[in-house]
């Protein structure tokens, strides 16, 4: 994560893109909206790790095993690697994770917002809500102490070749495979897993991405719940929305409260219209809606000339 300290105001903003539907629904109950995992436009939303980058890590690790005298594995290293695999997928793969998406700025003109997103939107045009992440951050850790999560906080998404080979391009990533590298063996020797390894395998699985996905440059607000503990706090509750005919659950984050009325608010500094043939008679409309709402909040329209043909 980004140290504010050093940092411009710029660098600490997120982006979340979304539709005029979507822009009005959370303008109108400030909140956000984390989706299933199951339910994205990625087929291999946390199975791909699984299934590609973590067999490389217990490659390593194993391999590592037998090189510093570790000789009671049982089988053929691709059997010892099949049955670990599966048994960390079955006990974290029963945890309903839930993602809200949120892409960093451009880096050049970061003010037209993304062209791959907006494509995404087609002729319907699309809307970018800009956010301020520390406050976000510090929402985290209130909902933390409320609900029942099993885990809950941020996952900047790596992005790997379909083999799953190369380096993690962030710092926190190769800390937490470093972890998880010297935490495997255990596992491989039939030990239980512990909840940092837990916690990091949980944190992989879920900003795992194939590289096809780099240019969204995202971090992910990604929440686990575990319905099988109870860990003494609220339930979250789990709603439901209806997509091209299929029903996805989802969970609503956030409520921050202003001071000056009560009244829960987003950390929102600026929202931008996207590319569109009446992108200005749209920006009017969201700018009479904001002052509706009584929201301090500036509507600009992006500068990509795409229509969406």
């Amino acid at each position: 994560m980004t140290d504010a300290s050093t940092t411009d105001d710029s660098a600490l903003e997120v982006f979340h893109y979304t539709t005029a539907a979507g822009l009005q629904g959370i303008l109108t109950e400030q909140r956000l909206r984390a989706t299933n995992m199951r339910y994205l436009n990625d087929s291999e939303e946390r199975t791909g790790f699984f299934e590609r980058r973590l067999t490389h890590l217990m490659s390593r690790a194993h391999d590592n095993l037998l090189g510093g005298g570790g000789t009671s594995l049982v089988g053929e290293k691709d059997d010892v690697l099949e049955r670990t695999i599966e048994f960390l997928r079955a006990e974290l793969l029963t945890h309903e994770a839930y993602s809200l998406s949120l892409s960093y700025p451009p880096d050049e003109y970061p003010n037209d917002g993304l062209l791959s997103q907006w494509r995404g939107y087609g002729t319907d045009g699309g809307y970018a809500i800009v956010m301020d992440i520390r406050p976000l951050l510090v929402g985290l850790q209130e909902e933390f102490k409320l609900y029942g999560y099993s885990s809950l906080g941020t996952a900047r998404a790596q992005y790997f070749p379909a083999d799953g080979l190369g380096e993690a391009q962030h710092d926190e990533v190769l800390e937490a495979e470093r972890y998880v590298m010297e935490a495997l063996p255990a596992v491989m020797l039939g030990k239980p897993m512990d909840w940092m390894l837990s916690h990091y395998l949980n944190t992989l699985s879920t900003s795992y991405k194939h590289c096809g996905f780099r240019e969204e440059n995202e971090i992910r607000i990604v929440a686990a719940i575990d319905s099988t503990k109870k860990v003494g706090r609220l339930s979250k509750p789990v709603k439901f929305y209806s997509r091209s005919g299929q029903i996805v659950p989802f969970i609503e984050l956030f409520g921050f409260k202003r001071e000056s009325d009560g009244k829960s608010h987003l950390p929102i500094k600026r929202i931008i219209v996207g590319p569109h043939p009446d992108k200005e008679a749209r920006a009017h409309a969201v700018r009479m809606f904001v002052d509706s709402l009584e929201l301090d909040v500036k509507v600009t329209c992006s500068g990509i000339p795409y229509v969406g043909r």
